[in-house]
């Protein structure tokens, strides 16, 4: 059975990552489709993992996802989403503008609220997050 645990929408494509139970084995596949100009279609590109953290660090490491339409992240996945949302914003030094678009669709589909505190003497941002699982009924 496969499902997709992680979506990224985008104007040229999207990004997923879909679980497939083998067995007792988990498997991990990473898709994303890109527009090649060249061509003038959209190609569909497949990269297999073990581990969904696996799958993710590729994503995260390659592609700006938080600044896209964040459809699907499958509950198990959340908590984990949200520490490495917050690492790669600081890592990135990603101003709030940059996430003028996109604070809300992350909010919303990561059920967590974004904290964010300017540095002025850093010119710099810090941000956390408010956990908003409990507030939100959960469907067994």
């Amino acid at each position: 059975m496969k499902e997709e645990v992680f979506v990224v929408l985008a104007k040229e494509g999207s990004l997923t990552i879909e679980r497939q139970w083998m067995g007792e084995v988990e498997k991990f596949s990473f898709h994303y489709q890109e527009f090649e100009n060249s061509t003038a279609r959209f190609e569909i590109k497949s990269i297999e993992f073990n581990c969904f953290e696996s799958a993710f660090q590729f994503l995260n490491k390659n592609y700006a996802w938080y600044e896209l339409w964040l459809e699907t992240v499958d509950r198990k996945y959340r908590k984990y989403v949200l520490e490495e949302l917050i690492k790669v914003l600081h890592k990135n030094k990603v101003k709030w503008d940059e996430l003028k678009h996109s604070h809300i669709v992350l909010e919303s589909t990561l059920k967590a609220q974004l904290i964010v505190e300017y540095i002025p003497q850093n010119k710099d941002y810090f941000y956390s997050f408010q956990n908003i699982f409990n507030r939100i009924p959960q469907v067994a």
